[in-house]
């Protein structure tokens, strides 16, 4: 028995390999922003891995380099150490050397984040952002190297950041108690915040908890259904946790295989070829924890069996004096627990659940914004296969979800960290298009596990857009939506940024209107109204913009409402809608209005328009404002 079981932790990306997919065609959930605020004077740090360098989406119009820094673990450059003055020169054409089967994740990230404008609607949410990218193996101690790093970085130059995390694990207590998230939470603060992806294992299997009585036992059957490129099957992590913080160990764990439909315990000699089983009281949070190790390919070559299967009876001695709570979890892509009872224990099984799966190493960080995935679209623009008319068809690979509703895939919360709701919010992550590494080892334009939304030729070079999903995806564009807020309120905490999201996020009806749910968190992301609440935030605590600006509102555009955000404070503004004939439709004046003020303009004050095109006119000291709309009641 040991005190503590820390080991060395690696993290995977968070990326649906199987359902790749494509666009959120710059729609932040739902609303059209038209806005000056572009994240530009804010960081955002991606440490993920598979860069494509020189891609168009990290340089500015004048083809130099947005990178700000690079922190060179891969090889790419002679220095692997350290910072390196990035300008259009040091930033050569290339991706990582070290590209750990990356299949061009971090670059797709990176993008979604605050990819440039390049004229194909595929832009990031802040694309006026100073990218930091760090290409990292994930693990844990170098995260917390790389964090630390961003906001030293970030604090020389007095420029606020926003670092994403699009990885993650199911191998941890759950609560934010390790060493890990405890120094990772430490790095935020005022101008700094992590936003970190929930994971990917919403209907995967890898939970199971109970309360057990006294001298009860339930059953759990562990199957490892996917072998290695060479046939074998890779070793099965597995950690069970108890709730009661005492320091004791009160739990049984005994495994059993399961063998031509027989339950068989097997001898000690066996376990301790096919196993390692571990067990002791964690000195963080003083809970009991087993740790599993399992040699799957040694238990079905011992056997001979390959369909055998392990099953674990986790019991509660009679000698307990209470209750106590467990939840046990199996790594992603190792296997998962069977619905399926045990023969002979049908009463006593324990069947999986799909809630508590917040992604350890990363959601599972104390002030981490953690994101889960909603559906914004189910479809693609094939850039490799129009129509005999030059159409770009719009291929439907995702066929489960609904619009508008929770991903299928992206996990469920609560976490066990009492303090902190988890998730923190949904953002589009299926069906999401961004810049891809054409550099990857093994891309193939052609392949049909690489979805083409765009193609451009800059040069020789040919670069590529195209479609994935998971919450790696949904990930940055929350780290995009931060990036405008904190351009707009450079000192909000994480506390202030979980704040803007409870007020300003949109409830699907789904929700039955509880404010959070372990599936939507606190609903959908909406950057508009986060920014009109970063603007109010930015007032009352003395960040003030200066008026007479020459942008000087944001716009939302929905077919619902037009809403008109005023960036700054104004001494007086004027808000006009007119026909194209010249007839005014609305009109309104303001004295004063504040800064992060907003005026609604509804189909309701439109009772005279037609349908068609009208032009929406605003008036203030510094600037005139003038677009042409459709009008909202068409």
């Amino acid at each position: 028995r040991v005190q503590s079981l820390t080991p060395r932790r690696t993290f995977a990306p968070l990326l649906d390999k199987a359902r790749r997919a494509a666009d959120v065609d710059r729609v932040q959930a739902g609303t059209q922003l038209d806005t000056p605020f572009d994240g530009r004077g804010v960081i955002i740090g991606i440490i993920d891995r598979s860069f494509e360098y020189r891609h168009p989406a990290f340089l500015d119009r004048e083809g130099r380099s947005r990178i700000i820094a690079l922190w060179d673990r891969s090889g790419y450059t002679p220095t692997r150490d350290g910072s390196l003055p990035v300008d259009s020169t040091t930033i050569v054409d290339g991706t990582d050397h070290v590209d750990l089967q990356g299949g061009g994740h971090g670059t797709h990230v990176a993008a979604i984040a605050a990819g440039s404008e390049v004229g194909n609607h595929f832009h990031g949410v802040a694309p006026g952002a100073s990218l930091l990218l760090i290409p990292s193996t994930f693990e844990g101690a170098e995260v917390i190297e790389d964090v630390r790093f961003i906001s030293s970085f970030a604090r020389r130059r007095h420029m606020p950041w926003v670092t994403n995390l699009s990885f993650g694990s199911q191998i941890g207590p759950h609560d934010g108690t390790t060493p890990y998230d405890r120094t990772l939470s430490a790095l935020t603060g005022p101008g700094g915040i992590i936003v970190a992806a929930m994971g990917n294992e919403g209907i995967d299997d890898l939970h199971v908890g109970a309360t057990l009585q006294p001298g009860q036992t339930r059953y759990v059957r562990f199957t490892r259904t996917k072998t290695g490129e060479d046939g074998v099957y890779p070793d099965a992590e597995l950690a069970l946790w108890g709730q009661t913080p005492d320091r004791a160990v009160r739990f049984k764990l005994r495994p059993y295989v399961l063998t031509q439909g027989k339950l068989m315990p097997m001898d000690a000699a066996f376990w301790q070829r096919c196993a390692d089983i571990r067990s002791g009281a964690d000195r963080h949070n003083l809970k009991e924890h087993w740790s599993v190790r399992l040699h799957v390919n040694r238990v079905r070559v011992d056997l001979n069996d390959p369909a055998a299967e392990v099953v674990f009876a986790i019991s509660l001695p009679a000698s307990a004096r209470s209750e106590r709570t467990f939840h046990f979890w199996c790594e992603r892509h190792q296997g998962r627990f069977s619905p399926t009872a045990v023969p002979g224990h049908a009463a006593e099984h324990l069947a999986p659940t799909a809630d508590y799966l917040v992604g350890e190493g990363a959601a599972t960080i104390p002030s981490a914004i953690a994101v889960g995935s909603f559906t914004s679209r189910k479809d693609y623009p094939d850039a490799l296969h129009p129509t005999p008319r030059g159409n770009r068809p719009n291929v439907v690979l995702n066929g489960i979800d609904q619009v508008g509703l929770r991903s299928y895939f992206s996990s469920n919360g609560p976490g066990l960290d009492t303090l902190r709701v988890r998730p923190t919010v949904l953002a589009p992550g299926s069906m999401v298009c961004s810049a891809l590494n054409a550099l990857a080892p093994g891309f193939n334009p052609e392949a049909k596990t690489t979805f083409i939304a765009d193609v451009l030729r800059r040069g020789d070079r040919t670069y590529y857009y195209g479609a994935m999903q998971g919450t790696s995806m949904a990930s940055p564009f929350v780290a995009g939506c931060v990036a405008l807020w904190l351009q707009a309120s450079p000192t909000l905490t994480p506390a202030d940024i979980t704040d803007i999201i409870r007020h300003s996020a949109r409830r699907p009806s789904v929700m039955q209107k509880a404010e959070w749910t372990p599936l939507y968190g606190y609903g959908r992301i909406d950057a508009y109204k986060g920014l009109q609440l970063a603007l109010k935030h930015a007032a009352t605590t003395g960040i003030a913009r200066p008026g007479r600006s020459a942008a000087p509102v944001s716009l939302s555009l929905n077919s619902d409402a037009w809403r008109i955000l005023f960036n700054a404070p104004e001494s007086h503004a004027v808000v006009t809608v007119s026909a194209l004939d010249g007839r005014t439709l609305f009109s309104r004046t303001l004295s004063r209005p504040a800064q992060g003020s907003e005026v609604v303009i509804t189909p309701a004050d439109l009772p005279s328009a037609a349908p068609g095109i009208l032009l929406l006119r605003i008036v203030t000291p510094g600037a005139v404002v003038t677009r042409k709309l459709v009008n909202p009641a068409r």
